[in-house]
């Protein structure tokens, strides 16, 4: 059983708009936003199930590693990705399902997909700042 979960996007969260404006590199990741993502991860010993479109590709989970590592991250916890389904919601549902796991967390830019059931579990991002403090502190306390 996994104790602690993170469904991970990344576009929105890892990076945010004004970041990849001024990077002009679509696969680039925001030091910031990655240190701070990396902070709850050490401080709570979640992992990161990949839930973002990003997660498509033969060589999907090289690409998000070697991204994380540009950005400052090197061992990136990532214990698998979302299937295909009708809505990103469901998706987790189903990866859940066939995972147990004692707790999650949905970090999101967009969460208008996510289940009614997952509410209390959805982490939002804005697409223009990405992971925040805030976001960061919610989710270290919850799993204080």
């Amino acid at each position: 059983m996994h104790k602690r979960v993170i469904f991970q996007d990344i576009d929105g969260v890892l990076n945010n708009l004004p970041f990849l404006m001024a990077e002009n590199d679509s696969e680039a990741m925001d030091p910031i936003n990655v240190a701070r993502m990396r902070s709850v991860v050490v401080k709570t010993g979640a992992s990161l199930v990949i839930s973002s479109a990003w997660r498509h590709g033969w060589n999907w989970e090289e690409r998000i590693r070697g991204a994380a590592v540009r950005a400052g991250w090197s061992g990136m916890p990532i214990i698998g990705r979302t299937g295909e389904s009708h809505s990103r919601g469901e998706e987790i549902r189903l990866w859940l399902a066939e995972n147990p796991t004692e707790d999650f967390v949905i970090v999101d830019d967009n969460i208008d997909d996510m289940l009614p059931d997952q509410a209390s579990h959805v982490v939002e991002c804005d697409e223009t700042v990405g992971f925040s403090e805030a976001n960061r502190q919610w989710i270290e306390q919850r799993w204080a």
